[in-house]
C-alpha cells in the first residue's frame, strides 16, 4: 500500500511533530514548541519588530542612495562646464561614491547589529 492510498487524515496524524523544549533567543526562558520557532509567545513581537525595522532601514538606505547619486550627477554636469577631462570627473565621482558607500554601509551595519 503506497502513501497515496492512505487517507489524508491518517497521513496528517502520523507526521505531527511532538512538542519539544527550546530556549527563547530573547529572554532565554525554556518553552514548549511544536514548530521550529526560536522565540516564545511573549517575545514573538520582537521578531515582527525586527522585520519591520530592517525593512524601514533598507528603504531609507535606497532613498538616501538615490538622492546622493542624483547629487553626483548634478556635480558632474557642473564640472563639465569647467573641464572636459573625463578622467578627473570620473575620479571625483568615484571618490564621492566610495565615501558615500562606506558611510552608509557602516551606518546600516551598526543599526542592524543592535
Amino acid at each position: 500500500m503506497g502513501l497515496l492510498d492512505k487517507e489524508l487524515i491518517s497521513i496528517k496524524s502520523e507526521y505531527t511533530k511532538k512538542p519539544e523544549w527550546a530556549l527563547c533567543k530573547f529572554c532565554r526562558v525554556p518553552f514548549l514548541t511544536s514548530t521550529f520557532s526560536d522565540s516564545c509567545e511573549r517575545c514573538s513581537h520582537f521578531v515582527q519588530y525586527k522585520i519591520e525595522f530592517s525593512s524601514k532601514i533598507m528603504l531609507s538606505y535606497i532613498i538616501v542612495s538615490i538622492i546622493t547619486n542624483l547629487s553626483i550627477i548634478g556635480v558632474i554636469f557642473i564640472l563639465f562646464k569647467f573641464t572636459k577631462n573625463y578622467s578627473l570627473i570620473l575620479l571625483i565621482s568615484t571618490l564621492f561614491n566610495t565615501i558615500q558607500g562606506c558611510i552608509l554601509w557602516k551606518t546600516v551595519k551598526k543599526i542592524m547589529n543592535n
